[in-house]
C-alpha cells in the first residue's frame, strides 16, 4: 500500500464499516463517518500520522466530514487506524467510500484493510481489498471480506 511517487490524496467518509459476518450485524467501527473531531486534528477514535491525515469538512460523501490523507513522499508509509476486538473463527466484512486525486505508483493505490495482532502485539495476518483506487476518482465504495480469523489473534485494526 505504499505509494511510489506523486501526491497521494484520499478522502474516506461515512460508512467505514467492519461487520462480523452474521445477520444484521452491528458496525464495530466507532466514529465511522469521521463526524466527531478530536483535539489532535484526527477524527475521534482514530490514530495516525497527523502530517499525512486530518479530519476534513470540505468534502464528504454524506454527513459533514471525511478523513483526508495527503502524502507527497513516496518513501513515507503511514496508516490511519482504529483498534478493534476481532474474534477467532469469525469472518468480517469491511467497506468504505473513497475518493481519490492524483494517485500514482506501482502499489494498489487508495485502499482499506483489517489487520490482526497476536498476544505479543505482532502482526498475525489480515484482509485487504482486492482493488484500490488510482488516478482521480469520484466516491467509490471499496469492500472486502476476511477469511475466518486465525487462532492466536487477540485483536487488530481497521486501516486505510
Amino acid at each position: 500500500m505504499s505509494i511510489s511517487k506523486m501526491v497521494f490524496a484520499i478522502l474516506l467518509t461515512t460508512g467505514f464499516q467492519v461487520f462480523a459476518e452474521e445477520w444484521d450485524p452491528p458496525n464495530l467501527v466507532a466514529n465511522s463517518g469521521f463526524e466527531e473531531a478530536s483535539d489532535s486534528g484526527l477524527p475521534a477514535g482514530w490514530s495516525g500520522d497527523r502530517s499525512a491525515y486530518s479530519r476534513d469538512t470540505a468534502a464528504a460523501h454524506s454527513g459533514e466530514a471525511s478523513l483526508k490523507f495527503v502524502n507527497a513522499d513516496p518513501d513515507k508509509y503511514v496508516l490511519c487506524a482504529q483498534h478493534l476486538p476481532f474474534e477467532v473463527g469469525k469472518k468480517y466484512r469491511f467497506s468504505a467510500w473513497v475518493k481519490s486525486e492524483g494517485i500514482e505508483g506501482e502499489d494498489h493505490g487508495a485502499t482499506i484493510c483489517i489487520e490482526y495482532v497476536d498476544a505479543d502485539g505482532k502482526w498475525a495476518g489480515g484482509a485487504y481489498c482486492r482493488t484500490g483506487l488510482k488516478g482521480t476518482t469520484d466516491w467509490t465504495q471499496l469492500e472486502g471480506v476476511s477469511a475466518p480469523v486465525p487462532e492466536g489473534v487477540v485483536g487488530g485494526t481497521v486501516a486505510c
